[in-house]
């Protein structure tokens, strides 16, 4: 997804441990449409749920304590709502077009 400016963010979880995200960036001078799905989707990931409804899915504890006995990265998965501005396609359309 191109246009757009990622960071690095590391958080404590409670019951996970310490967790580290790259997001999209939100930034004033985005189109209003990009700014809306990329708060959007920083909401989704950083606090658990989306605006549309959509909850963060975590691997089951057998695989994260498997993952950190051998030092893999886990991802998590969020299947928002098909016209939620921050699902995988919508996101990638509106930086695609606000290039």
């Amino acid at each position: 997804m191109s246009g757009l400016q990622w960071d690095f963010t590391v958080r404590d979880v409670r019951g996970v441990g310490r967790v580290a995200y790259v997001l999209p960036v939100v930034s004033e001078q985005l189109a209003p449409q990009l700014l809306e799905a990329v708060v959007c989707r920083r909401l989704a990931a950083l606090e658990g749920r989306c605006p549309c409804g959509a909850t963060v899915t975590l691997p089951n504890r057998a695989e994260r304590r498997r993952a950190v006995r051998e030092g893999r990265t886990l991802t998590t998965t969020v299947e928002h709502e098909p016209d939620c501005p921050a699902s995988d396609d919508r996101l990638a359309a509106l930086a695609r077009d606000s290039r």
